[in-house]
């Protein structure tokens, strides 16, 4: 059956003619060489055999493929000829894994409700007013009180990655260079996730420490004291400053920099307001458990920042769209670089989520100064 050519310049065919193409491939490979599993060719051996024997190459790609072999992509191309960019996965022998930077990624989504979306905008109810009630006298009219709703609103944002690197080092690298790529690149948007949830910005979510936030209660250091300084009087403060039905489940949410100054506060007594983590007990802070947040605001933040929050995270919502989307390519142009000119693969990572605050009445904040 002959291909049919497309308007688009591709060619298709059917799916029992393409398997016949690599079976006959296959075959006549074998029977030239008699090796039927690359792990019979030694690395020697398999220079020999990809410079004379082009089906071997072919034979190896379709087990990569079968194994699960992925691409990259970014505006920099990893190669095999850059050291960075991928050439220490290629000597003639290579640890089959790569030695990765640990990264703490994803705390707001542990911390956090998540909601799944569809990729509209949505819109959940929150109670805003309770009903009033009110004590009354024997055949005396009862006044009418009602709840008063709010609305959180949850809008999609897109972030979105790519990756590319060489079709050489995609066949040459020993550990599975493509699955690492794109496990590297999910990684880097829950990092990107959380600064953009912890932060004190508004773009492309109003940060859950942004300094403008009406939480249930803020505590403020002196207007003098612009830099972090947290003491026992203000943590109290702090802790105290909202309604305790509020804090059920609450947790004290800081930066490691700011967990330093607090953890050798003592408190009127002389004994310290920190516990470490004991056995199924995790650490606290004035009887309420702390968690480090890696992208909160350091202690060197100086003029007008929260940076430090109790209060139950689960009130706060990540509305998750569709989850992680991957695209790979080996055609078109990214950043002028055209793919097939230039022998790329390219990977795209799109993810779509949407972030509140929810109900910020129910944290209670602590606050730098302002010099």
């Amino acid at each position: 059956m002959k291909p049919e050519k497309k308007e688009d310049e591709t060619f298709t065919m059917s799916k029992a003619d393409f398997e016949n193409s690599i079976k006959l491939t296959l075959e006549s490979f074998v029977k030239e060489t008699g090796i039927t599993k690359v792990a019979e060719v030694g690395i020697e051996a398999k220079k020999v055999l990809e410079k004379e024997h082009p089906g071997y190459a072919f034979h190896k790609s379709l087990i990569d493929v079968r194994n699960g072999g992925g691409a990259e992509y970014r505006a920099k191309v990893m190669t095999v000829g850059t050291d960075a960019d991928g050439g220490y996965l290629v000597p003639d022998l290579t640890e089959a894994r790569i030695l990765e930077i640990l990264k703490t990624a994803g705390q707001a989504r542990q911390l956090m409700t998540v909601m799944p979306m569809t990729g509209n905008v949505l819109t959940i109810p929150a109670e805003l007013v309770k009903p009033t009630v009110s004590w009354v006298g024997e055949g005396v009219s009862i006044a009418v009180s009602n709840a008063t709703l709010q609305p959180i609103t949850l809008t999609p944002k897109k972030a979105a990655v790519v990756a590319a690197l060489t079709n050489e080092l995609m066949q040459d690298a020993n550990p599975d260079i493509g699955n690492y790529v794109m496990k590297a690149m999910a990684e880097s948007y829950y990092i990107a996730e959380d600064t953009a949830i912890f932060g004190s910005a508004t773009s492309p979510f109003t940060s859950l420490f942004y300094l403008s936030n009406t939480f249930g209660a803020t505590t403020t250091q002196a207007a003098a004291n612009a830099v972090v300084a947290p003491t026992y009087a203000l943590l109290v403060s702090t802790l105290l400053a909202i309604d305790q039905a509020k804090l059920l489940g609450a947790t004290w949410m800081m930066s490691r920099s700011v967990f330093a100054l607090v953890k050798n506060i003592l408190d009127g007594n002389s004994l310290p307001i920190f516990s470490p983590a004991s056995e199924n007990v995790p650490a606290t802070i004035l009887g309420y458990p702390v968690v480090i947040v890696e992208k909160a605001p350091s202690s060197a933040t100086v003029n007008d920042k929260v940076y430090t929050i109790i209060g139950n995270a689960k009130t706060s919502i990540i509305g998750d769209v569709a989850g992680m989307q991957f695209a790979v390519s080996n055609s078109g142009v990214v950043g002028g670089t055209s793919a097939f000119e230039y022998d790329l693969t390219h990977i795209r990572l799109v993810k779509r989520t949407a972030y509140s605050n929810g109900l910020l009445e129910n944290y209670s904040a602590l606050r730098a100064g302002h010099s």
